[in-house]
């Protein structure tokens, strides 16, 4: 299984409400049609915890959290490749200032 989680930063000027709207009413059902796709999750940020020091400026902190899972690899790189990913990347400006991916292995313990 190969995840994508990215940090979304909403727009400036746009409010929490809006942005949330956006992502959950319109980029959700764009998403959701990816091919390959096996999993979506949307994380709303609540808060922020310096666990090991202080915590981020609420200017750093993201206003959300997306995981995009797929089975292998090869499976996500066809998935961005097509038309739909492209829809929708298209839309994370309309809501989106900006959008920090990693591209991660995951290894449930729990």
């Amino acid at each position: 299984m190969v995840t994508r989680i990215s940090l979304l930063y909403r727009k400036e000027g746009m409010s929490l409400d809006a942005f949330r709207k956006h992502w959950r009413e319109v980029h959700a059902p764009i998403a959701s049609r990816m091919p390959g796709l096996r999993s979506y999750v949307q994380q709303d940020v609540t808060a922020v915890l310096g666990l090991l020091g202080g915590a981020t400026s609420t200017a750093a902190q993201p206003d959300g959290i997306a995981e995009l899972s797929f089975d292998n690899d090869e499976a996500s790189k066809a998935s961005l490749a097509s038309p739909e990913s492209r829809e929708a990347v298209n839309d994370l400006s309309n809501f989106c200032r900006a959008i920090s991916t990693f591209v991660v292995n995951v290894r449930r313990i729990v």
